[in-house]
C-alpha cells in the first residue's frame, strides 16, 4: 500500500538495534515494478542495502490488507556490511509456502555454507549446513510468522512465536551475502516481510517482533494465547486478563482494518492505488483487486464509449475514488449463505432510477436480477436497498428517505436469517425490512448486468465492504467508525455512536477491554508527575474487594504511598452505569436529608498541606437541595472539601450545576487557589491554612451526607502543578472515561490523548 499510517508506530523493527535488512512487502513505495514484475525491493533498515533481483512478481493477493510478493524459483540478493562469522544473528520471515518441499525462504550465504530459514516437507526449520537443526513440525499453504535466532551457538526456530526443540553447533558464516527466495532450494509462495539482525536479540525483542509482524499480517490469533503481543499489538499484555484496563491504547498509532473481523469476503478500496490494473497508462481501471485476501477481483464491463471507471485522485479526505459512467464491474464471488453485511462509501452525481452501487443475481439474463442491490430507488436520487426476490418489502426507495444526490454517504445493509435486512446511513438503522433471500452466483458493481445495463451508478464509488456473515452491532460499528473517519465522514456519524468521537477505541466498557499493565512507557502514567499522594481508580477491578451482590467492602490505593483505607460501606461497583458503559463507584442515594452513611473509605492518618491538588471524574446523578460530599478529611474545622451541586470547597463555590453531567474537575489548594471543571477555569480564590486531619472519601467526615452518584478516579498530589500538568492529567482523564471532547477546542489534548 501507499500508506502505512495504519500500522503501529509505537514499535518499528529498526527500534532493535543491529537491524541489517527490512524487506516490506506491505510498503510499496519500496518495490518497484514494471506492471506486475518486480525489479528492485528497497531495504528500510536504514543500511541503505542495494538488492539484486531476479523474477519475483507483485501478487495481486492481499493479507490484511496488504499486498504480497510471489516467488517461484526467483531470488533476491542483498549484502550485509560484514559475514556474521559464528556470531549470534536473528532471522524473521512472513511467508506462505505453497509445495511445501525443501526450500529455504531466507539464508545467510549461499547454499552449503550457509543458515537459513525454510521448510522441509512437514516441518519448518532453522539450519545450518552439516549442523543439526531445530524444527517445527506445522503444515504448509499457510501464511506464517517465522523467526530463527542464533545465541552462543544453540539454534532455535519459532513459528508464529512457539518454539521448535533447539539445535547446537555453529557453522561459520563467512558469505556476507542474504539470499532471500531461494540458495539452492527456491520456494514456490509468497513473501511479506523480511527482518535480519546482525547480532543477539533478547527474547523479549524477538518477541516485539513477532507481535508486530502477526499483527500487521493478521496472525496475531495464531500466535500463542501467552505470547506477550497475544492481546494488543502495540505493548506486552504484563498482566493478561480479558476483563480490565489500565487506561487505553494509544490511540494515535493503532487503527482497525476491516479483515480483522472473521468473513471479510470482499473488500474494494478505492484509495489503494495498487489494488488496480490501469488501461494503457491511462486512469481508466480495468480491474479493481479484492484486497480481503480471497482474490474475488473485480473485471470492467463496458457499456459506452466511455470506457472503464476512473481513477480520479484527491477527491473525499484527500484519498482517491472511482468515478462511474456507464460502466461497471463483475466480481468473481457467488454466495450459497443468504446472510450477509455490505458497507459502502458513495456519491450520487447524476438522477438514474434504480443506480446500483452494488448488485446481485441469482442467475443470468433478465430473468434473474433481484438477489439484492444497494443504490437509489425508482426516482433516481434517494437512497434504496433490496434483497430477494420477494423485495423485501421494498422496491424504491428506504423509509425514512434519505437523498443520496450530490451527497457522500455511508451505507450499510445487514440481511439476517434470510428473512430481516436492516439498512443503515451513517450507523442510523432505517425501517427493517422483512421478504425471502437466497443465494447468489452473479455480482456487479456500479450496474445490474442483467437488466439492460441502464440501472448503472451515475457517480463515485470510495470504498466497498463485504462479510458473508450479518456482523453483530460492535463489529459493525467498528467497520463504520473506520469508513467514516478514513474518508472524513465522521461528524456524520450519530453523537452516541462509539466512534463519533475518536477513530481508533470506541466508547465499550472497559472491563471488556485487555488488561494493560501502567507502567508501559507507551501510555502517559499519572505516576510520571511527582507527588502522587492518593489514586483511587475504579477502571481497574484488580483493586477493588466486593461482595457476590457488588458491594464495595475495599478499595486499593494504587499510588507510590500505598495508603490505606478502610470501613467501606455502601458502594456499589457497577460497570456498565456511568455513561452508559464505563465502570464506577456508585452510590444512589446522599445528601445530608438521607443522612446515608456510605463511604469508598477513611484514613485518619492521610495528611497534606499547602500546597496540594486534587482532581477527580465523577457524576452526581440526583440535583441536592442540601450537601452531598465528594471528599473530606476525618475531623476538624478548617479542613479542605468538595462537595455539592457546585463544587463548594474552601476555595469557594462555583454558579454552575454540574448535577446529572459527567465531568472532569480540577482543585488546586494553593494559596492563590483555583478550581477547572472539564479544563476550563471553574472558580479561582485565596487560602491560608488547611488541615487535612485524614481523608473521607465519599462522604462527609461525620458520615451523614454521601455523594449522590458516580465515583470514577481521584487524584491527589501533594504539592503544586504547572498548567501543562493539569492539561496532561485532563486529556488523561477525559480520554479514559469519554469525555475527551467535554474538553475546551482549544486544550492541547482534545483531539488526542498525553502520552
Amino acid at each position: 500500500m501507499a500508506s502505512l499510517s495504519n500500522l503501529p508506530s509505537l514499535f518499528s523493527p529498526t527500534s532493535v538495534s543491529n537491524c541489517a535488512l527490512w524487506l516490506d512487502a506491505a510498503d510499496s513505495s519500496t518495490v518497484v515494478r514494471s506492471g506486475s514484475n518486480v525489479s528492485a525491493w528497497n531495504d528500510k533498515s536504514g543500511k541503505t542495502t542495494t538488492t539484486v533481483v531476479s523474477g519475483p512478481t507483485v501478487s495481486g493477493k492481499y493479507i490484511n490488507g496488504y499486498q504480497t510478493l510471489r516467488f517461484n524459483s526467483n531470488r533476491i540478493t542483498a549484502p550485509l556490511a560484514s559475514a556474521v562469522g559464528t556470531g549470534d544473528y536473528a532471522l524473521f520471515s512472513v511467508w506462505l509456502t505453497i509445495t511445501g518441499g525443501t526450500e529455504v525462504v531466507l539464508s545467510v550465504g549461499s547454499n552449503g555454507t550457509n543458515g537459513a530459514l525454510g521448510y522441509n516437507g512437514t516441518y519448518y526449520n532453522l539450519f545450518e549446513w552439516g549442523q543439526s537443526e531445530s524444527d517445527f513440525t506445522a503444515a504448509k499453504n499457510q501464511y506464517v510468522v517465522q523467526s530463527g535466532t542464533r545465541i552462543s551457538s544453540v539454534k532455535s526456530c519459532f513459528v508464529n512465536g512457539s518454539n521448535a526443540p533447539t539445535a547446537s553447533g555453529a557453522l561459520n558464516l563467512t558469505d556476507s551475502n542474504l539470499y532471500i527466495g531461494g540458495s539452492g532450494f527456491a520456494i514456490n509462495g509468497e513473501i511479506c516481510e523480511i527482518l535480519v539482525y546482525s547480532n543477539t536479540i533478547s527474547v523479549a525483542q524477538r518477541q516485539q517482533v513477532e507481535g508486530y509482524l502477526a499483527w500487521k499480517w493478521g496472525l496475531q490469533k495464531s500466535l500463542p494465547t501467552s505470547h506477550p503481543y497475544y492481546n494488543n499489538p502495540l505493548i506486552p499484555n504484563l498482566v493478561p486478563n480479558p476483563t480490565a484496563v489500565i487506561p487505553y491504547p494509544n490511540t494515535m498509532n493503532y487503527t482497525f482494518l476491516p479483515t480483522q473481523i472473521s468473513n471479510c469476503a470482499l473488500w474494494f478500496d478505492a484509495a489503494d492505488r495498487t489494488s488496480m490494473t490501469f488501461s494503457n497508462n491511462t486512469t481508466q481501471v480495468t480491474q479493481w483487486n479484492d484486497k480481503s485476501g480471497n482474490g474475488c477481483n473485480a473485471t470492467a464491463i463496458v457499456y459506452s464509449s466511455t470506457g472503464p471507471a476512473n481513477y480520479v485522485q484527491n477527491v473525499l479526505n484527500n484519498r482517491s475514488v472511482l468515478r462511474f459512467s456507464s460502466s461497471g464491474y463483475n466480481v468473481n464471488y457467488a454466495r450459497q449463505s443468504s446472510n450477509y453485511s455490505i458497507f459502502s462509501i458513495h456519491y450520487l452525481s447524476n438522477v438514474n432510477a434504480y443506480g446500483r452501487v452494488i448488485n446481485a443475481d441469482p442467475s443470468a439474463g433478465p430473468t434473474g436480477y433481484g438477489q439484492f442491490f444497494m443504490g437509489v430507488g425508482s426516482e433516481g436520487s434517494n437512497v434504496a436497498t433490496f434483497a430477494g426476490n420477494n423485495g423485501f418489502n421494498d422496491t424504491t426507495t428506504n423509509s425514512p428517505i434519505v437523498n443520496n444526490y450530490r451527497t457522500w454517504l455511508l451505507v450499510e445493509m445487514v440481511v439476517s436469517n434470510t428473512t430481516t435486512l436492516t439498512p443503515y446511513v451513517f450507523g442510523s438503522n432505517q425501517t427493517t425490512k422483512v421478504g425471502t433471500t437466497g443465494p447468489f452466483s452473479y455480482l456487479q458493481i456500479g450496474v445490474d448486468a442483467f437488466n439492460s445495463n441502464a440501472q448503472y451508478w451515475p457517480g463515485d464509488i470510495a470504498e466497498i465492504i463485504f462479510y458473508s456473515t450479518a456482523l453483530n452491532t460492535q463489529q459493525r460499528q467498528q467497520v463504520e467508525g473506520y469508513l467514516a473517519w478514513k474518508w472524513g465522514l465522521q461528524a456524520s456519524l450519530p453523537t452516541t455512536h462509539p466512534y463519533y468521537a475518536n477513530k481508533f477505541i470506541q466508547n465499550l466498557p472497559i472491563p471488556q477491554l485487555p488488561l494493560i499493565s501502567i507502567s508501559s512507557n507507551y501510555f502517559f502514567n499519572p505516576n510520571s508527575i511527582s507527588g502522587l499522594a492518593l489514586w483511587i481508580d475504579a477502571a481497574d477491578y484488580t483493586t477493588v474487594t466486593k461482595t457476590s451482590s457488588n458491594t464495595i467492602t475495599a478499595v486499593k490505593d494504587k499510588s507510590p504511598q500505598n495508603v490505606t483505607l478502610s470501613n467501606a460501606t455502601g458502594y456499589t461497583y457497577a460497570t456498565n452505569i456511568y455513561k452508559g458503559s464505563y465502570p464506577s463507584f456508585y452510590n444512589g442515594n446522599g445528601g445530608y436529608a438521607a443522612h446515608n452513611t456510605a463511604t469508598l473509605g477513611v484514613n485518619s492518618a492521610f495528611a497534606v498541606s499547602i500546597p496540594f491538588t486534587f482532581l477527580f471524574v465523577a457524576q452526581q446523578t440526583a440535583a441536592l437541595t442540601d450537601y452531598g460530599t465528594f471528599i473530606d478529611s476525618t475531623s476538624g474545622s478548617g479542613r479542605p472539601y468538595i462537595l455539592q451541586t457546585t463544587l463548594q470547597s474552601p476555595i469557594g463555590t462555583g454558579s454552575s450545576n454540574l448535577s446529572n453531567n459527567p465531568f472532569i474537575a480540577c482543585a488546586q489548594f494553593y494559596t492563590s487557589g483555583a478550581m477547572y471543571v472539564n479544563g476550563s477555569s471553574y472558580y479561582t480564590g485565596t487560602l491560608t491554612t488547611l488541615t487535612t486531619g485524614g481523608i473521607t472519601i465519599g462522604n462527609r467526615y461525620s458520615l451523614s451526607e454521601a455523594w449522590p452518584g458516580h465515583i470514577c478516579e481521584i487524584l491527589i498530589y501533594s504539592n503544586s502543578i504547572t498548567t501543562k500538568q493539569r492539561q496532561q492529567l485532563e486529556g488523561y482523564l477525559g480520554w479514559k472515561w469519554g469525555l475527551a471532547k467535554s474538553l475546551p477546542t482549544n486544550h492541547p489534548y482534545y483531539l488526542f490523548p498525553p502520552t
